[in-house]
């Protein structure tokens, strides 16, 4: 395993922790078709939803080095990006439930390592 390929799967351990602990903080809530539903369903919706979001980035890093995985691992790391900023915006307009210093650390540290991962892919 390459050190590019450890910053990735680094970055995709922050996210799955923080996926860990929004269940613990009911971020359904903060999702658009899950809000509307009932805590208990939009719980198992949520909950069930990251199965296969997690089977399709485990399976990015277990994939050989390719053009294809290579994007989409890009894509992963600008997702991580992304993702701290919709947190950052709803953080600013006042949600609370991931203001603890120990909940935003993997928010950040995915997006740092989303960042680092591709940098080091692109200068090689």
């Amino acid at each position: 395993m390459s050190v590019a390929d450890l910053v990735f799967v680094l970055g995709v351990s922050a996210l799955m922790a923080h996926e860990m602990d929004a269940v613990d903080k009911r971020e359904w809530r903060l999702l658009f078709v899950l809000r509307r539903m009932s805590d208990e369903q939009a719980h198992r919706w949520f909950v069930s939803l990251h199965v296969p979001l997690f089977v399709g980035v485990l399976v990015l890093v277990a994939a050989s080095e390719s053009p294809i995985i290579t994007a989409l691992e890009f894509a992963v790391d600008a997702f991580l990006v992304i993702h701290l900023g919709l947190h950052e915006r709803v953080h600013a307009k006042g949600e609370v439930a991931f203001r603890s210093r120990f909940s935003r650390s993997f928010i950040w540290a995915g997006a740092a390592l989303g960042v680092l991962h591709a940098a080091m892919v692109v200068v090689g």
